[in-house]
């Protein structure tokens, strides 16, 4: 039973534990049309894409609608999330519309002379820009009115990128890359080689630096890079036609694919590193994840297409093979998902692993949001609000994970994670254990401490350590919560603690964290929330867990809950949870027998509602964080919802 402790409370945040294969189909969306549009996904999870149905479709984090909307004509443009989080997408029927992201209401439609296949851009003022087939380019102010335009001679299908210095750029049918100041006057433009027997069109969208170069391939066969000024860098000659759009990797390689079969890696200056057979690439782009992974889409024949993963060095990591024509490019979200629209009409979900790169243009349209801007985090404020301390950023800990480290020097602090990485918050709960507060992935954490029981920080009485900590009962909010975020609430104890010389001899400690409240709100999922060493209790309002309608990926532990006076207990979370194979799944009561000292049932489903967002209940045994053993309890508590209605529900009861 150690194990199990040690296990889920250090680990639980290793990827292993979520029970998935790198390329295994987490869940696929049909959306009765094909899909040539890529995904965009919006700070919530929400993934946006277009479909030949004339349908945006507006798709949860676990693969459910959220909404449609329907345009006059085919959708293969890509969406792209604004700063504000209105979704712009570009139609067959010649508009540009912008959508409410929450609703899928029309705010406003922008006409244009032609249709538009291209994918907007959106500036960080909340500019708009894109081209059309009538060979104009657009620049469209928030409210849909014109800000400014430019006249080509041909059709323009590459979308527009943003550079680090506000600069548009694009490419058009007529082989030129132009350079436009956000204010629509010229920076400069560039024409490509003219080879005898290929065509100079620009179809291939561009990729941008943090200096300004520009990348981009044309159906010259030549791929270029050019620098601020409009200057070649150099130039590199391939075997086929370049439609497609370069991504950027952590490392400063450029990858990119041709028509005629090969993913190409260069480095910056240009040099080939590899090139590898993959099959027919059309449209469809290459994304780089977080530790350098690249994945692509072609087509291998036989009315086949494949995915393909490769390591940095071009090795196979692992492919999948789909029905028909893929030229949707891939995205990768927070939480490790890759999404990829097909000519089947299906939007997959696949597990990856990692998150999307941190590099200046790790894929088609750059960042998540698709809104073509260089990708440039060069801050991130762990704090929101509130009273903490960031006293450690970007700690390996032993099991491999890497953590943030913030002391909370206040009664409330309101906190979010860094991609792929944890945050903790360390205090004193009211017996003086040191509690540790982890979260990891989307959304954010509001920690508060019941005003009435809180102490200012002074040293622990029960541990060998010089840190001042605060003291009181903790009730957390959860906030914008996907089925990729994960938390967990722990004490240092033998068990677990790295440093075993914090511990003086002969000191007894509580060993449990002691937590009025857990409430999420507001968010479309939890991958797994670890609460297997805290012990729930109140004397008014609610204590345990709240996240009514919130489904639950992997596991939920609790410890116990115990409701005293006028408290309410709560065990409450969404149908359609533990939907992902892991060890330990399910629900599950770590020591604890859930009998209320006021003699109240648990609520564990909503007004209205007889189902909970479980089948099975099981409880089992544990150790605190001093390794004290706690036996299997049998539960004799009685469940309801919250109209007051009894349910049953099936319990199980398991010794390890």
């Amino acid at each position: 039973m150690r194990k199990l402790f040690t296990t889920l409370t250090i680990l639980w945040f290793s990827v292993s534990l979520w029970g998935q294969t790198p390329g295994e189909e987490l869940w696929k969306f049909n959306s009765g049309g094909i899909i040539f549009s890529s995904p965009a996904v919006g700070d919530n999870g929400t993934i946006y894409v277009g479909s030949q149905d004339s349908k945006l479709n507006a798709i949860n984090s676990d693969g459910t609608l959220k909404w449609q909307f329907t345009a006059g004509d085919f959708i293969d443009s890509s969406p792209a999330i604004g700063p504000d989080g209105t979704v712009y997408v570009g139609s067959w029927d010649n508009k540009l519309y912008a959508i409410n992201p929450d609703t899928g209401a029309k705010i406003w439609e922008f006409e244009t002379g032609s249709l538009i296949f291209a994918s907007p851009a959106v500036g960080e003022d909340g500019t708009i820009y894109v081209g059309s087939s009538d060979g104009f380019f657009y620049a469209i102010n928030p409210d849909g009115s014109i800000k400014w335009t430019l006249t080509t001679t041909d059709e323009l299908d590459s979308s527009p990128a943003i550079g680090f210095d506000g600069a548009i750029y694009f490419g058009s049918y007529e082989g030129k890359l132009y350079a436009r100041n956000s204010n629509g006057s010229p920076k400069w433009t560039f024409d490509v080689d003219v080879i005898e027997g290929e065509d100079s069109r620009i179809i291939s969208s561009p990729a941008v630096d943090i200096q300004d170069n520009v990348y981009f391939g044309s159906g010259n066969n030549l791929f270029y890079s050019l620098d601020s000024d409009g200057n070649i860098n150099w130039s590199f000659f391939t075997n086929g036609k370049i439609d497609t759009s370069p991504a950027i990797g952590p490392n400063g390689n450029v990858y990119f694919a041709t028509r005629e079969d090969f993913l190409y890696c260069l480095d910056d200056n240009g040099i080939e590193q590899w090139s590898i057979l993959v099959g027919d690439v059309f449209y469809s782009s290459p994304v780089v994840d977080s530790e350098g992974n690249i994945y692509i889409a072609a087509f291998v024949g036989s009315n086949t297409s494949r995915l393909f993963a490769f390591d940095p060095d071009g090795t196979e990591l692992w492919s999948k093979s789909f029905v028909g024509l893929i030229d949707s490019s891939p995205s990768i979200s927070t939480d490790g998902s890759l999404y990829i629209g097909s000519y089947d009409q299906n939007l997959y979900s696949l597990f990856a692993g990692n998150s999307l790169a941190d590099s200046d243009w790790p894929k088609f349209r750059s960042t998540l949001a698709s809104d073509g801007n260089i990708f440039i985090d060069l801050t991130f404020d762990l704090i929101l609000e509130g009273s903490g301390e960031v006293v450690g950023e970007d700690i390996m800990h032993p099991n491999g994970n890497i953590f943030d480290q913030v002391l909370l020097t206040g009664q409330s602090v309101k906190l979010r994670a860094k991609t792929n990485q944890i945050t903790r918050v360390s205090f004193l709960d009211e017996n003086e254990d040191i509690v540790q507060v982890e979260y990891f992935g989307n959304g954010n954490l509001t920690l508060n401490i019941d005003p009435a029981t809180f102490f200012p920080p002074a040293l622990p009485a029960k541990y060998n350590q010089n840190v001042f900590y605060v003291r009181g009962r903790p009730s957390v909010v959860i906030e914008g919560a996907d089925a990729g975020t994960f938390f967990s609430i722990f004490t240092v104890g033998s068990i677990n603690a790295v440093n075993q010389a914090l511990f003086p001899e002969g000191v007894v400690y509580d060993a449990e964290a002691d937590v009025t409240l857990v409430e999420v709100i507001n968010s479309s999922g939890m991958g797994g929330l670890l609460l297997s060493n805290t012990f729930f209790s109140a004397d008014t309002g609610k204590t345990g867990v709240d996240a009514e309608g919130v489904p639950v990926a992997v596991r939920l532990t609790v410890g116990d809950i115990d409701a005293s006076n006028n408290a309410t207990p709560h065990l409450l979370f969404g149908p359609g949870s533990f939907t992902v194979a892991a060890q330990f799944p399910g629900l599950r009561i770590t020591g604890g027998d859930l009998m209320q000292s006021n003699g109240l049932s648990v609520i564990i489903a909503p007004s209205g509602s007889t189902t909970p967002g479980f089948d099975t209940l099981t409880s089992q045994n544990n150790f605190k964080s001093d390794n004290t053993p706690l036996p299997t309890q049998s539960i004799d508590a009685t469940f309801i919802n919250a109209d007051g209605t009894q349910l049953s529900v099936a319990i199980e009861e398991v010794t390890f």
